[in-house]
């Protein structure tokens, strides 16, 4: 039998299927916002524990082109052209030490002096009375590096220095209280405590499953003397020493924000704002896109 479709329904079914193929359509459209539109992915603040982040997840989203200094009710910007205009200081041939991945090779960075940015900022932060103040510096991925204003304007107890030198803030904390990330190995406290040498000193060495997965400390990164230093400041870090006792002046020492690397401009895979603390030997401070500073 043959059947006739009425032009009504003709008319019906037509304006369905077309329905139906923008449904499809819709449903297959990506949901990516327009270039440019997309938020910043907030990175997870740094803790201790945790290690600088690989450049094999870098996005261009990361790169910094400007710093903001803040110091009390005092806040500031800073543009790459703005660091430029500052006293150029060079670091040569500086080699920072992952505590897993070992030596990253020697580097000669050139930038401004930290120090003379916050100056900028507060010429009177050279003041004693700010001697308990810190300096935190944050990069756009959430990495966090803390400073001690005696780092930059003072000196600090001989194994408190070596403390941070060495990478023990790293997973630790600044004074040695310890920290628990969520996701991450324990590192236990290691403030207020008498802590038996050879104990220590057996762990440091062996490293790897009895340090954390941290490669060993040889008598080259780590002698026993400074060894010895630590473990004693660790017994009360709050304890004042009298000027000029056992202090490591610090003050000579540069605090980099760096824009060139090897002569070069840094692009923003290498960081293009890199904090570099030259008194490190360890990547505790190694910070990459660097964007906020504050003191408090």
């Amino acid at each position: 039998m043959k059947y006739t479709i009425s032009e009504d329904r003709s008319r019906m079914l037509f304006f369905l299927l077309v329905l139906l193929i923008a449904i499809g359509q819709t449903g297959s459209t990506s949901k990516r916002p327009p270039a440019g539109s997309e938020s910043r992915p907030v990175g997870l603040m740094r803790h201790p524990s945790t290690h600088p982040p690989s450049f094999s997840d870098f996005d261009e989203s990361k790169t910094t082109r400007k710093i903001v200094v803040r110091i009390g009710n005092r806040s500031d910007t800073f543009s790459l052209d703005d660091l430029q205009a500052l006293p150029k200081i060079t670091v040569t041939d500086y080699e920072a030490i992952g505590v897993k991945k070992g030596p990253l090779g020697k580097n000669t960075w050139t930038g401004a002096s930290l120090k003379d940015v916050l100056l900028c900022v507060d010429s009177s932060l050279t003041d004693i009375s700010n001697a308990s103040k810190l300096i935190f510096v944050t990069s756009s991925d959430g990495w966090l590096a803390v400073i001690k204003w005696p780092e930059l304007f003072g000196s600090l107890q001989r194994g408190e220095a070596l403390y941070n030198i060495k990478g023990c803030n790293e997973c630790h904390g600044i004074n040695g209280e310890g920290t628990a990330p969520q996701g991450k190995l324990v590192a236990p406290a290691l403030a207020g405590k008498e802590w038996n040498f050879d104990l220590v000193h057996d762990i440091t060495r062996k490293g790897k499953q009895v340090h954390g997965g941290i490669n060993p400390y040889r008598e080259a990164q780590l002698t026993e003397m400074e060894l010895r230093a630590i473990l004693t400041w660790l017994q009360n870090p709050a304890a004042r020493v009298p000027l000029g006792e056992d202090q490591m002046d610090l003050s000579e020492s540069v605090a980099l924000l760096a824009y060139l690397k090897n002569g070069k401009p840094m692009t923003g895979r290498d960081g293009l704002i890199q904090l570099i603390m030259e008194m490190d030997q360890y990547t505790s401070r190694y910070s990459h896109w660097v964007e906020l500073i504050e003191v408090k």
